[in-house]
């Protein structure tokens, strides 16, 4: 039931990330839609703007040449037969360059309409509000707004420069807004179309993969707890079962570090107090009552005299080297640690009798001998206590107290010796 409500916690937080992965990515998707359909509609508005405007100077430009190459500078009243056919030609031209979205016609430089279609005829020679207009357009040159009877033109101005006609081409502003509309709807439509792509995409992978990485997160969860789901593992590719050893490899390193941390001393790395207390517990507890144990309390002589003299730096380094010492004479079964300052505490469990724990004291009294200090090779000696069971108790508590007085009997009789059980001293 444990395990079923924990899996059930993971596969709801996952979930609620999903929901959470969704948001962010309608609002990522979002956002850079209105964005590219401003700057769509935007950038279109210009162009169309743009586009009517050279299409408004391709056809003045077609008409000045015209006039250019048919109209005298001087012409004679005299000669009105040829200037009305003229005039006709021009009309023309100028009525086959209108269409329906866009109006050319020529003005002279008295404002009056010379050439054009019948809407701008009657458009401009119908009220003194269009003939103001018209003569308003007259010998300008360029892009004019212009409003004729409440509707919006965009008016292209040339100027021949031969006889000063006014060429004028009228393009509605309506009729621009509706090609920039159309353009924008067909760019909405398809910033539309790409997003639900996209999203449709997203979503098909992310569903996909969303199930292998809650069995995945529920089974590394699993691991961490120390149980396995076989019909689980049988599920993940070998992607995923590498990424399964690297998280286990990475839960082993963390737990190895964390025990180093809690449990061993930092400058020796061996056991702390904590931990020297708490594996004595354990095996004093599973010890029977005629088993053989021992417990040992080792001091080193001079110590404090040393590290005041020659400093701390080379004090440290003296319980290094005596801590190594103490490595390569135990077992790793045996619980071997620092207690306290210059203090060592060394248990033994499952001995055959007192003679082995005397001999490991022994080694450790020659081997203490041999750690020298400094360049002045100084030498340190220890003194050590020992209690043992059944004989001196059954619980930590009884058998340090021995040991402890068993130490001090020695730090005070000399040091450098072994006492067993406050007994005599062994050298």
């Amino acid at each position: 039931m444990k395990q079923s409500s924990s899996t059930n916690s993971i596969t709801k937080k996952l979930n609620d990330n999903r929901n959470k992965f969704f948001l962010l990515q309608f609002s990522l998707l979002l956002i850079p839609l209105i964005i590219f359909i401003a700057f769509h509609v935007i950038g279109t508005h210009y162009r169309i703007l743009d586009l009517a405007k050279n299409s408004g100077l391709f056809k003045n430009s077609t008409v000045n040449e015209y006039i250019n190459n048919h109209f005298e500078q001087n012409f004679s009243e005299s000669d009105k037969n040829s200037y009305a056919i003229k005039l006709d030609s021009l009309n023309i031209l100028v009525s086959n360059l209108s269409t329906n979205d866009s109006r050319v016609f020529v003005i002279d430089t008295n404002a009056k309409l010379l050439a054009g279609s019948d809407f701008l005829k009657s458009t401009f020679q119908g009220t003194e509000k269009n003939a103001a207009a018209m003569k308003a357009l007259s010998g300008n040159s360029g892009n004019v707004d212009l409003s004729i009877d409440g509707e919006k033109f965009l008016a292209t101005c040339s100027q021949n420069n031969a006889t000063g006609w006014g060429i004028i081409t009228l393009r509605p502003y309506k009729l621009i807004r509706n090609d920039i509309f159309s353009e924008a709807t067909v760019a909405l439509i398809l910033g539309i179309v790409l997003a639900l792509g996209v999203a449709v995409m997203a979503t098909w992978i992310f569903e996909n993969k969303t199930k292998r990485i809650i069995d995945y997160t529920i089974l590394k969860k699993q691991l961490e707890q120390g149980q396995i789901n076989i019909d689980t593992i049988s599920k993940l590719d070998d992607e995923e079962l590498e990424k399964l050893v690297a998280a286990v490899n990475k839960i082993r390193d963390s737990r190895i570090n964390c025990r180093k941390d809690t449990e061993l001393d930092q400058m020796t790395g061996l056991l702390n107090r904590a931990s020297i207390e708490k594996l004595c517990r354990r095996q004093l507890a599973g010890i029977g009552d005629n088993v053989f144990s021992a417990l040992m309390i080792i001091n080193l002589d001079y110590f404090k005299g040393v590290n005041d003299k020659l400093g701390s730096q080379l004090g440290d380094a003296v319980l290094h080297d005596f801590s190594e010492v103490l490595k390569r004479l135990f077992r790793p079964s045996d619980v071997v640690g620092r207690f306290a300052g210059d203090e060592f505490v060394v248990f033994l469990g499952g001995l055959p009798g007192e003679e082995i724990a005397l001999q490991k004291a022994k080694r450790i009294l020659e081997a203490a001998s041999n750690v020298l200090i400094g360049v002045e090779q100084t030498k340190i000696s220890a003194s050590i206590g020992i209690a043992t069971t059944p004989k001196h108790g059954k619980t930590y508590e009884a058998l340090f107290d021995v040991a402890a007085k068993s130490v001090y009997k020695v730090k005070q009789n000399g040091k450098n010796g072994i006492s067993i059980g406050e007994n005599e001293i062994i050298r």
